[in-house]
């Protein structure tokens, strides 16, 4: 009997269980849901793609400085290897142009919403683009430097050569003398 009463008891919860996933059944589609779904998807995309207006910070007139005596320094130190002459300015010459063209770079850089949207795009990687001028710099600087290095190390052959050729001629000439006081 106890086993009729266990059985009796099994039927009656899988027959609970039964109505009970029935019950649960989930339709197919739910339009509720998928619309609620699409909305937040349209909230995440707007959410992770920040106009470009808010990911660049505000310039300074002490960072425009900063910046135009840096790309200043850099210029003319490019200009200075490529002309080969010294075209150097002193720091109080770079320091008033510095002074006089931070507005202008301190106007344009803060208003990012009136750029061309590839220049607003540029400017999230500013400090970026200044490293890899840097990089490029310094590229530039030390080609020119091992190119002075090879010049140099070419005359001085040129200049050892020229002394053993000159050296060679007297001991041959002083080899000759005797020779002709001979004769």
């Amino acid at each position: 009997m106890e086993q009729d009463n266990q059985t009796t008891t099994e039927i009656t919860e899988l027959e609970q269980v039964s109505e009970q996933q029935e019950a649960l059944q989930v339709p197919e589609s739910n339009d509720a849901l998928n619309e609620f779904i699409a909305q937040s998807g349209e909230q995440d995309d707007q959410a992770s793609a920040p106009t470009a207006k808010a990911e660049v910070e505000k310039m300074t007139v002490t960072a425009a400085k900063s910046l135009i005596s840096n790309g200043l320094s850099g210029v003319l130190g490019f200009a200075s290897h490529v002309a080969q002459a010294d075209l150097s300015l002193t720091g109080a010459e770079i320091d008033d142009f510095a002074k006089d063209f931070a507005p202008a770079v301190v106007k344009y850089a803060n208003s990012v919403g009136e750029m061309p949207p590839w220049l607003a795009g540029l400017m999230k990687y500013r400090v970026e683009l200044i490293a890899a001028k840097g990089v490029i710099m310094l590229g530039v600087s030390l080609y020119f430097k091992y190119r002075a290095f090879k010049e140099q190390a070419e005359l001085q052959r040129q200049a050892q050569e020229l002394q053993r050729e000159a050296q060679l001629k007297q001991m041959q000439q002083a080899a000759q003398q005797p020779m002709q006081e001979a004769a």
